[in-house]
């Protein structure tokens, strides 16, 4: 009888939580005697896997194993939850709660049935003007959104406060809801990208209700081993090679599918079926022309989108005034172009610049009668000079015989912004600098001296001087190009306002490093222009489409209607949830935060963790082990924690380089695991290899191959040392090599050919449905994408729009020159600056010490999010004050101690006090936080000009939200 594919096995051991009595089933319908394989049923034979299907349930159907790309291949085109919570998933140690995850039937009534099943509607979205391709969710959606996460999110607090493996908690999920939630409330997005946002936050509270049912079933059933689900809950299931598993689920009442290796013996092939497609049992729906404008046509041409129907790159409505220009007397046009960059990167002659200010002087005393004395009069701005050319290479530039050879000198303004300036004062309107960063800026030491000795090659870590050779890159607009005076700030504030919500969506969803000064000055001047062969193509691309939406009105009612007062109710109820949260939050979480997954390699068996480990090494390895080398599968480690399945190729190109490994022994799945001895894996076990040792599920990731991104192979759950060099010498270097076998990929994975297979498939299918589903079909080579716009067509300017919808709010252009709105953009602006300088410096800081990775990555966005708070993304929501900003120092606690542990991995922190040591030994008193804290902002400062050239931008005291409601 065929058994199932080897799985690592996973034990539940957790008995730390407290759960509702009368959730506990208590009958028992089915019979114990019902365990693997013989109380199989129903058997399928799946063509694309090769692989046999088998049920507990006498069904006349089996749902077919979805492919490695799924949802990736097919992605969700619905208005409504993702594709993955109506349909049985892979089996996902580190995400076990997935298969408790409802099935819930779709509906279109947004007040009555759940929220995770509401179907997302045309209505649910309004544009911004009638002929705009951007618009808001509405305001009835995002209050149950929020109603519905904060009511499961307060249930699994005290879970995850009492919990032991961390690694398996979503606190991902919890993160990301709570910035979708903030973005959502803060920016406007198409309607595509808007269906899903809101499809993201169904999913992640999906997700959240049924790792509250997972932990129920964990206390109260997992532990009885007599204990039989006296029915098949309503779960979406999950496919499984583990047969211990899938005996467990199948007791506790969770559809579970096994995956074979061959059919048994007592089962006639007469008996076996065709399992039912995935394509057929997920329901979809194409979204047409309303969805157009997404910017990354990388993503594009994955989903295959359909045509949509965009704005023309050049608008037929007049061009605008032209913005406020300085004098251009006796400078011909013709040389004007030419001399643009140079003029302003010279100061003028010293007898020029004591006409103009004699002639400037002269204009005031004329005007002095016409101008406003109001507070808001931004005319004592000065006038900033931003030298935008390239650095030179040239030996002229070194200024010094003594400078490295690796040196880039800095050509720019280092604080365009006079933050350092002692007499420089903002307009009283504008956002202020909190008392406790005054004196920050000041303290840097720009000095040529410290960057000679930061570059050279013989200091640890030196500083990368290659950005040094570009022209600076600002991820947002600077202010020195905004605050000049009243007249062009009403200017370029339109024009910011009508980019707003594209450009902070593009750099929270892409990996973008910003922009020029000079074309964030011809975007606010209104003088920056699409290249016009890359805007007849997106046009051409984005022609209308013919189809329209089904909203499914004759099967299923419209959305339902709710009075004003159940609507302010609601809305109530919403604020309380959310004021009951934060005190929860504030009350259960210590200072630094939700612990996040370690870094090690290895990790030590938690107490009371039921594990198979042998103590001895004679009871586990196969006999003539040594001699199975052709048959044995070379994980090698391609880059830290990322471990490849090794082929020819890349055995040779391996095997002829300089690295040096590690060599360890996997017998439960019959691998030879290769690690970097840089890594220095010994280290994180004491070297013991006489014991089994047990890997870090959360830290490691398995490839099939070096372009295999996503990670499909299954891991190993533990290894020993090699007892003696197999495939390695006694250095370390790699010598042989036996032909890797297809095994490792086992279930969770298929070949090249079968993903072509896989679209092929897809792409019929979807001709058959006729139901206007997108298609996986090539187009022709796409021009470069465009700096600014990528794919996506050229929005209007500021002065062709006559209203501007910001933060769900509609606002009339002479609204945007009140102080209170002009306040909070501008505080918005800076806030959200210093957020996206913080996220790009970390990563650059750990790429230029070579420990950058994606999980790395996943840990340090949770330690940056926690810096302001925790609820807000990169863009703030405005509805509560920043933690790092706060006035009260005793809020500002948690928010020292992450941007304290954030900066202890960069380089020269040795200056900054050990916050852990106080805490932890001899106790913190304000004082010392408060100096701590000053030393952290100073550390941060510095090193933001060491790596990029140019002061950091500094959070700003957060002035009034004209934007909130007051019941709200």
């Amino acid at each position: 009888m065929a058994s199932l594919a080897t799985q690592p096995e996973y034990h539940s051991h957790r008995r730390d939580l407290d759960g509702p009595k009368e959730l506990v089933p208590s009958s028992r319908a089915r019979t114990t005697t019902e365990v693997w394989p013989s109380s199989l049923r129903t058997f399928a034979f799946g063509e694309r896997e090769g692989q046999y299907l088998a049920s507990f349930a006498a069904s006349a159907s089996i749902p077919q194993l979805p492919p490695d790309e799924f949802p990736r291949v097919r992605v969700d085109h619905r208005f409504g939850p993702h594709d993955i919570m109506l349909y049985p998933q892979r089996w996902n140690h580190l995400a076990p709660h997935l298969a408790w995850i409802e099935r819930r039937e779709l509906h279109r009534e947004l007040h009555r049935g759940h929220i995770v099943a509401y179907v997302f509607q045309t209505h649910d979205w309004d544009p911004v003007s009638p002929d705009s391709i951007y618009g808001r969710v509405s305001s009835d959606l995002l209050a149950r959104l929020k109603e519905a996460f904060y009511e499961i999110h307060l249930l699994v607090l005290p879970l995850l406060a009492r919990a032991r493996t961390y690694h398996i908690l979503p606190t991902r999920t919890i993160s990301e809801c709570m910035r979708l939630l903030s973005d959502l409330e803060t920016l406007n997005s198409t309607f595509w990208e808007t269906a899903r946002l809101v499809t993201r936050v169904q999913r992640g509270i999906a997700e959240l209700l049924a790792f509250r049912l997972f932990r129920l079933d964990v206390k109260h059933h997992v532990g009885d081993e007599h204990f039989v689900s006296d029915r098949i809950f309503d779960y979406v299931g999950v496919f499984t090679t583990d047969e211990v598993m899938a005996n467990m689920l199948h007791r506790l009442g969770v559809p579970v599918f096994g995956v074979l290796r061959g059919l048994p013996k007592s089962i006639s092939l007469s008996s076996v079926i065709h399992p039912v497609s995935w394509k057929a049992v997920v329901e979809s729906q194409a979204i047409d022309s309303l969805g157009g404008g997404e910017w990354n046509q990388a993503e594009q041409n994955i989903m295959g989108g359909p045509m949509r129907s965009v704005p023309s790159a050049r608008s037929s409505q007049p061009r605008a005034l032209s913005p406020p220009k300085r004098s251009e007397r006796g400078r011909s046009p013709a040389r004007d172009s030419s001399r643009q960059i140079s003029a302003r990167s010279r100061s003028p002659p010293r007898a020029s610049r004591a006409q103009s200010r004699s002639r400037a002087q002269s204009r005031s005393r004329a005007s002095g009668s016409h101008r406003d004395s109001s507070p808001e009069r931004m005319s004592n701005y000065p006038r900033y000079l931003l030298h935008e050319k390239p650095r030179l290479s040239d030996e002229r530039r070194r200024q010094h015989p003594d400078a490295p050879v690796r040196w880039r000198p800095r050509t720019w303004s280092t604080d365009p912004g006079h933050q350092a300036s002692m007499d420089f004062k903002l307009p009283d309107w504008a956002p202020q600098l909190p008392p406790w960063l005054a004196e920050i800026a000041k303290s840097v030491d720009r000095s040529v001296t410290r960057e000679w000795r930061l570059s050279a090659i013989d200091t640890a870590h030196a500083v990368p001087q290659d950005i040094f050779t570009k022209p600076l890159e600002y991820m947002l607009p600077p202010l020195h190009l905004i605050l000049k005076h009243e007249k062009r700030f009403l200017y370029v504030i339109r024009a910011w306002a009508s980019l707003r919500d594209f450009w902070l969506r593009r750099i929270m969803d892409v990996d973008t490093c910003g922009l020029p000064a000079s074309t964030w000055r011809k975007i606010l001047d209104d003088k920056y222009h699409m290249d016009k062969d890359l805007a007849l193509w997106i046009e051409s691309r984005n022609a209308p489409a013919h189809g329209t939406v089904e909203n499914g009105d004759r099967d299923i009612a419209m959305a339902d209607h709710i009075t004003s007062l159940q609507r302010d109710t609601l809305h109530e109820r919403v604020s309380s949830l959310s004021s009951r949260l934060r005190a929860e939050i504030a009350q259960q979480q210590p200072p630094g935060g939700v612990a996040t997954a370690s870094v090690r390699y290895t990790r030590t068996p938690i107490a009371g963790e039921d594990l198979p480990a042998a103590s001895a090494r004679g009871a586990v390895e196969p006999d003539n082990w040594g001699h199975h080398i052709p048959l044995l599968d070379v994980f090698y480690e391609f880059r830290p924690r990322c471990l490849v399945l090794m082929d020819e190729k890349s055995f040779s190109d391996v095997s002829a380089g300089p690295t040096r490994w590690h060599e360890y022994w996997d017998y439960e799945h019959s691998r030879i695991l290769l690690f970097d001895r840089v890594s220095r894996v010994p280290d994180d076990h004491n070297g013991s290899g006489e014991s089994e040792i047990l890997l870090h599920d959360a830290t490691l990731s398995w490839h099939q191959s070096r372009d295999d991104v996503c990670g499909v192979c299954i891991p190993s759950r533990a290894m020993w040392r090699a007892s003696s060099n197999l495939i390695t010498d006694d250095t370390g270097k790699l010598l042989l090599f036996g032909r890797s076998t297809s095994r490792a990929q086992g279930t969770d994975s298929i070949g090249p050919s079968d993903r072509e297979r896989l679209v092929s498939e897809t792409e019929a299918g979807e001709a058959e449905g006729g139901q206007g589903a997108p298609s996986l079909r090539s187009h022709r080579p796409a021009p470069p994408p465009d700096p600014v716009y990528g794919y996506a067509p050229k929005l209007p300017n500021g002065f062709e729009l006559s209203q501007f919808v910001i933060r769900h709010h509609v606002l009339a252009p002479s609204d945007l020159a009140r102080a209170d709105v002009r306040a909070f953009l501008i505080w918005e602006l800076e806030e959200a600056g210093f957020r996206f300088q913080l996220r790009r410096m970390d990563a650059h800081v750990l790429k230029s010490m070579g420990i950058w990775t994606a999980e790395i990555q996943v840990e340090r966005d949770a330690i940056i999010q926690q810096c302001w708070g925790g609820s807000d993304g990169f863009v703030p929501s405005g509805m509560g004050i920043p933690a790092q900003t706060d006035p009260d120092p005793r809020e500002r606690v948690a928010s020292i101690y992450n941007f304290w542990k954030l900066v202890r991995a960069w380089p020269r922190v040795r200056d900054v006090s050990n916050l852990r040591q106080y805490t932890q030994y001899e106790g913190l008193s304000m004082e010392q936080l408060l100096e701590i804290e000053h030393e952290v902002w100073k550390f941060y400062a510095q090193t933001f000009y060491d790596y990029f050239g140019i002061l950091p931008t500094l959070p700003k005291l957060m002035p009034r939200n004209p934007f909130v409601d007051v019941k709200t």
